[in-house]
């Protein structure tokens, strides 16, 4: 997701572009609402994996879905970033961040 042919401003402007739009358009809000909604559960599912096989117990479980989400916040203040201050977009200390705080709470 970090990656510098990926995440570059142009992509992120075009991205952001279609966001704002979409508060117009009820069809693209829906697919990208079902997109989204994919996304996050597949990294819930990853965070809540990994939480398993560790022999977390089950109340740990529970801070896997929101564990989840932050990490899923923390990738879209990345691409936001990318467009708002292009010139000053770091995404190696973006990935660093996004490692450390994977580091920080699974197991």
């Amino acid at each position: 997701m970090l990656d510098p042919v990926l995440c570059t401003p142009a992509r992120a402007a075009v991205w952001f572009a279609f966001m704002g739009e979409s508060q117009a358009r009820g069809d693209y809000i829906g697919a990208v609402r079902i997109r989204e909604l994919a996304i996050r559960q597949r990294v819930e599912t990853l965070f809540t994996t990994l939480f398993q096989e560790a022999g977390d117990t089950k109340a740990n479980l529970g801070h896997a879905a929101p564990l989840a989400r932050a990490f899923d916040a923390l990738i879209d203040s990345v691409w936001e970033q990318s467009m708002l201050e292009p010139d000053t977009i770091d995404l190696a200390a973006a990935k660093k961040t996004c490692l450390d705080y994977l580091q920080s709470v699974l197991p």
